[in-house]
């Protein structure tokens, strides 16, 4: 029977363990993925600042190189035609990479280069075509630094720069600024909501292993801690007190009488010829035997008072505020009760058993429950030897009788 309640007490522990693990596995899953959408957010966002930066310097760079080109149609000697020309060739080539990197993607600055079909739209497409329209502005202004610089100042070239800067390719750089604000606001927003939903199924998974797991778990502690107190305070046989815990109970029980000035009695008894029992009807019987005897203890006596499994056959009765000639009316009733039981072998012969009783006081003032509890033992050693099944009281008499000690 022990071994079964053992066996499903660890599938049970095991199934738990499994359930538990398993939460925690979960747990982990949602965190790292909750970590991997937040990262993806902040990933997202500064994609996004990057390409409206990007798309920002390509609006000054388009204003700067019309600029540049008028003041290089307009200038009078040779060598600020020189410098001028020279950084409007460095304006051309940086506005060419970087629409490069926001059209076709640039891992050196960041840029994917896989884009919706809304941005390539604005890119390859009517009205804006921006791919064309950067492409001529970029190829008016390299043609106009090729021309004589006698032909700069009416040069068409000149024209078509300064009527695109103020127009056309503005609007196409505004559009696909707006378009990509637009697409990563959506992406943001839609990562967002995955988030919200990952948190919140972490939080109902937490709240779940805390109703489900953690509740049961520590209703199972606190009931595994209920049977080991239990267990380290009762005979596993009988269910009475064990040595140990009669000991603790009736050190308590002594300073009590101590501070009340109150009156505890002893009462030792055992089975008579218990050996012969479990000789005659086996060591199943005796444990039958020892059962019968404590369960007509606990008939006989109140609540209050405490029954103990001292060793093999033998228990200990603290009778608290219990005079001597009450503790000898329980005693002789506990004597007589036990005298009348009938007690069946597996074999389905009937016995009858006796018990011996041994009574004693704590002295006033005293202090040590073994000296009253050796008093009760030789008053019980009297008892044996005057011929059992009966009840003897201690006297000083009784001073020299041998007990077992304690």
């Amino acid at each position: 029977m022990n071994e079964r309640v053992g066996a499903v007490g660890i599938a049970s522990f095991r199934k738990a363990t499994l359930v538990y693990a398993g939460a925690l596995a979960l747990i982990a899953t949602l965190s790292m993925i909750t970590n991997v959408m937040v990262d993806a957010i902040v990933q997202r966002q500064e994609a996004t600042a990057r390409i409206v930066n990007i798309s920002g310097r390509q609006r000054m760079l388009s204003q700067r190189i019309a600029m540049m080109a008028l003041e290089l149609a307009q200038a009078r000697t040779a060598e600020m035609r020189q410098a001028i020309g020279s950084d409007l060739a460095v304006a051309i080539d940086l506005m060419d990479a970087s629409h490069a990197a926001l059209s076709q993607g640039s891992k050196e600055q960041g840029l994917s280069s896989d884009k919706s079909a809304d941005v390539r739209a604005i890119y390859a497409e009517a009205p804006h075509q921006l791919n064309g329209q950067v492409t001529s502005y970029l190829d008016h202004a390299r043609l106009l630094i090729a021309q004589p610089a006698e032909e700069r100042q009416a040069s068409a070239h000149l024209n078509d720069l300064l009527a695109s800067a103020h127009g056309p390719i503005l609007q196409g750089l505004d559009a696909a600024v707006k378009q990509h604000e637009i697409e990563s606001e959506t992406s943001i927003r839609s990562l967002r909501r995955i988030l919200l939903t990952l948190v919140g199924m972490m939080l109902a998974t937490l709240a779940a292993e805390a109703i489900f797991i953690f509740r049961p778990l520590f209703r199972k502690l606190e009931a595994a801690h209920v049977k080991l107190l239990d267990a380290a305070r009762t005979d596993p046989l009988t269910g009475c007190m064990n040595r140990r815990y009669l000991m603790e109970a009736a050190a308590r029980e002594v300073a009590r009488a101590k501070r009340s000035g109150s009156i505890l009695s002893v009462m030792m008894l055992d089975i008579d010829h218990f050996k012969k029992i479990n000789d005659t009807y086996g060591h199943g019987v005796g444990d039958e035997a020892l059962l019968s005897l404590v369960g007509t203890v606990l008939g006989n006596i109140r609540a209050s008072d405490m029954l103990g499994r001292i060793g093999g056959e033998e228990f200990a009765v603290l009778l608290p505020d219990t005079a001597e000639d009450q503790a000898g009316q329980v005693a002789l009733k506990l004597r007589e009760s036990v005298e009348a039981l009938e007690i069946k072998s597996s074999a389905g012969h009937v016995f009858k058993m006796t018990t011996s009783i041994g009574l004693a006081q704590l002295h006033l003032g005293e202090e040590d429950f073994l000296a009253a509890l050796e008093r009760a033992d030789k008053a019980l050693y009297k008892a044996k030897q005057s011929g059992r099944n009966r009840v003897v009281f201690y006297t000083p008499e009784l001073e020299g009788a041998a007990g077992k000690g304690f």
